[in-house]
């Protein structure tokens, strides 16, 4: 990419990254999701998880439990989002075969989960890294309507570039470039509507010029559900038995099928 004029973050990609974190998710939700892993195109693993999420306020806590593989199953993920922050504020897991939840330093967001190319901050409902940061300098947005930046993080420099859903403010893809290296695209191959709430129906990571690459495509999903607000708490962690998550699964509303 040919960088032009280097200027500050403008109003345009502040004001879309605004959008992106007051856009239309549902008060409460269950989606059920697969994840299929990939290495040089050879597929590696499989995961079904259901994501229970609710939205109060200015925080969103979601729960992402394992159906599949049957070795993990039971194996949960408790993450809270403070809107407009850089990561989530709180992050536990809990495996099948452990007694207690593990707290994951927040710092550690960027990591991968769970053996897929998936890390915590790209499960946030409010994307951290497609946030303007101080040390950013905007080259864009260019003709396509993208925004390309050079961003300075870790004593690197790389390229960005992003683009938002512009009706609802969904992040749509982000590219990270160093030099002809791709090191990672997070990319909504497919997505659709339910009444005002954009979903990806197909979400896409992809990592070292897609050398490895995670796939999460959308079983069903259901909005405004009933869920209990201690379901979403790190002590319950220790309780979700895989008999009780089924139970609170089973007092849920039907997830709809994805049109």
């Amino acid at each position: 990419m040919t960088m032009a004029s280097i200027d500050r973050p403008g109003h345009d990609w502040i004001a879309a990254w605004s959008r992106h974190c007051h856009r239309a998710i549902g008060a409460t939700g269950i989606r059920r999701v697969s994840i299929d892993v990939f290495t040089g195109g050879a597929p590696i693993s499989s995961y079904v998880i259901d994501h229970l999420w609710r939205l109060q306020g200015d925080e969103i806590r979601s729960l992402l439990h394992l159906s599949e593989p049957r070795g993990l199953a039971g194996t949960a993920v408790l993450m809270v989002e403070r809107r407009d922050d850089l990561a989530p504020t709180q992050i536990h897991i809990k495996l099948s075969t452990a007694k207690q939840p593990i707290a994951v330093d927040p710092e550690r967001a960027s990591q991968r989960v769970l053996g897929t190319d998936f890390t915590y901050e790209d499960l946030c409902f409010w994307v951290p890294y497609a946030r303007p940061g101080d040390a950013d300098a905007l080259c864009g947005p260019a003709s396509d309507g993208r925004y390309h930046v050079l961003r300075h993080g870790d004593g690197e420099n790389y390229e960005i570039s992003l683009g938002f859903e512009p009706q609802s403010g969904a992040l749509l893809d982000y590219v990270e470039r160093d030099g002809d290296m791709v090191r990672k695209r997070w990319s909504v191959d497919a997505s659709t509507r339910f009444g005002d709430i954009f979903s990806p129906t197909r979400l896409r990571v992809e990592r070292d010029n897609g050398h490895f690459c995670s796939v999460m495509a959308l079983r069903n999903i259901a909005f405004d559900v009933p869920l209990a607000a201690d379901l979403l708490q790190p002590d319950a962690l220790n309780e979700l038995t895989p008999a009780r998550y089924a139970e609170a699964v089973r007092r849920l509303e039907a997830p709809q099928l994805c049109p």
